[in-house]
């Protein structure tokens, strides 16, 4: 299939960059999204799909990739927790939209003009074609073409910096908001809603720090020892976030083991109000 999408940097700093098999299911889900909008024949039933959308099934990705069904949608299912990607499931299967598909595949140009690379700081046409010798060809220039070149390579020049500033912007402004979303979804899912103010402040920078992805894994574990250990109560919001959240990164989680005590031929949690009450009543 002919084409490209763009790839920016910082998804070496995504959370999807960690594991290599999730990154590359994830760039082929790029690639295999529509660039423009398409129609397609199923069955006797004419679907239409937009840009930046395909229309898929479990199976066959879990065929693609050489995978179970339950792992094909359980990494679809995160996808769509991050907002990566919209899902619209049907009995003839799994549309799935990118979401921010301009992002990885911005219209340059309209359909039947010609695109113009865009130059580097330096002036220099960014990636110039070569010939079959490998080397670089230089276009041949008339006099009285070559000032009316320059003025428009020059104005292209200025567009391409315009519209960079604006994709830069804009993308800026979708990474501010799905932060939001993120420490959101974090705040809400930690058990104990006091001391927000202040958590609200931290959580963005352990996000950056640790992966949102992680910073989920540290409430679950948190709660798992929880459940444990009934006898303990959850730290305020502000704490855990400030200092509590260490002993459950995934570099130093230890599982809890569940311990008890024999008191008169019954067991208990060290600690716990079913023993405190029954020790009291002796």
């Amino acid at each position: 299939m002919a084409g490209w999408i763009k790839i920016y940097r910082d998804i070496q700093e995504h959370w999807i960059w960690q594991d290599a098999n999730k990154l590359k299911w994830w760039l082929d889900i790029i690639l295999m999204a529509n660039h423009k909008d398409n129609k397609f024949l199923l069955g006797n039933e004419l679907f239409e799909v937009k840009r930046g959308e395909f229309h898929t099934s479990e199976l066959k990705l879990a065929e693609r990739w050489n995978v179970s069904k339950k792992s094909v949608r359980s990494f679809l299912e995160l996808l769509e927790r991050d907002h990566m990607v919209e899902l619209n499931k049907s009995k003839k299967g799994t549309t799935i939209k990118v979401s921010n598909y301009n992002d990885y595949q911005a219209n340059l140009s309209m359909e039947g003009t010609t695109e113009v690379p865009c130059r580097n700081h330096e002036g220099t046409i960014l990636e110039p074609q070569k010939n079959h010798e490998g080397t670089t060809e230089v276009p041949q220039r008339n006099h009285e073409g070559y000032t009316n070149k320059n003025e428009k390579n020059n104005k292209n020049d200025k567009e391409c910096i315009k519209n960079e500033k604006e994709s830069k912007n804009e993308k800026n402004e979708e990474n501010k908001k799905h932060i939001e979303q993120q420490v959101a979804y974090v705040w809400n899912r930690y058990p104990l809603k006091k001391g927000k103010a202040t958590a609200i402040k931290k959580i963005p920078k352990l996000i950056e720090q640790y992966s949102y992805e992680q910073l989920i894994r540290c409430i679950e574990r948190y709660e798992l020892g929880l459940q444990k250990e009934t006898w303990r109560k959850p730290q305020n919001g502000s704490t855990f976030f400030n200092s509590g959240y260490v002993d459950y990164l995934d570099e130093n989680y230890q599982e809890v083991e569940i311990v008890v005590e024999q008191h008169s031929g019954y067991e208990f949690q060290p600690k716990s109000p079913e023993m405190i009450a029954f020790l009291e009543g002796e």
